[in-house]
């Protein structure tokens, strides 16, 4: 496999087949730079405590135990075995997966960069809602801010890059279409979770949601 991998890498033709998702993701790229800019001029901060409550005032505690649950399929070490997985499925197809792995490894990058340089403190603990006694490893690395979220763009990365390819390599459509909703539907649900659980400001998730829709766009643009 890695020595076809590598032909592959070698041959390929480095253009992408689909300029129009290219066209998609650029534009969304340039949104999450939008957001960026709003959160280091501390527009966006202003709303996050009221969204905060807003987002906790529509759930009962009764949501903590599921939710949390949900936020767990959201993490690093969930989505980099996802991954591999969707990787493969791509590659039986004789497609490139190179673009899934290199544009996933940038999410990690602009998440790892904004949570240490970007002045931005996570929510206080007063809103913490998680639950449960187990958390993975990465939950206990501790970065300065919380911008972006990499729960949401992880989780929109793999949940739009898994529906487009659904939809390109599925020939029963109506199957495709289904689980392209549920997908969706997870995605929002994930939204709704990391405010809802006060782990991150809504203003995070918006960046993590523009971040990782951008890439997957991308991506799909090359395969």
């Amino acid at each position: 496999m890695l020595e076809r991998l590598k032909r592959e890498f070698l041959a390929a033709n480095h253009y992408p087949r689909n300029f129009g998702l290219l066209g998609i993701g650029a534009v969304l790229f340039f949104v999450f730079l939008g957001t960026l800019f709003l959160e280091l001029e501390g527009v966006l901060t202003r709303f996050d405590p009221q969204a905060t409550q807003l987002f906790q005032s529509f759930g009962h505690h009764s949501l903590d135990m599921p939710l949390s649950l949900l936020s767990l399929l959201g993490s690093f070490e969930i989505t980099v075995l996802i991954l591999p997985l969707l990787g493969y499925w791509v590659f039986l197809r004789k497609k490139k997966i190179y673009y899934a792995l290199g544009f996933f490894f940038m999410i990690l990058v602009f998440e790892f960069v904004g949570k240490l340089f970007l002045y931005h403190p996570g929510p206080p603990s007063d809103y913490f809602r998680y639950s449960l006694p187990f958390s993975f490893p990465t939950s206990h690395v501790q970065t300065s801010f919380s911008f972006p979220s990499g729960h949401m763009s992880r989780t929109v990365y793999l949940t739009v890059l898994a529906s487009g390819l659904m939809l390109q390599f599925l020939k029963n459509k109506k199957r495709a279409w289904l689980i392209s909703g549920l997908l969706i539907i997870f995605a929002v649900l994930m939204f709704y979770s990391r405010v809802y659980l006060g782990e991150h400001w809504l203003s995070d998730v918006i960046g993590g949601l523009f971040l990782g829709s951008s890439f997957a766009f991308m991506t799909l643009a090359y395969l």
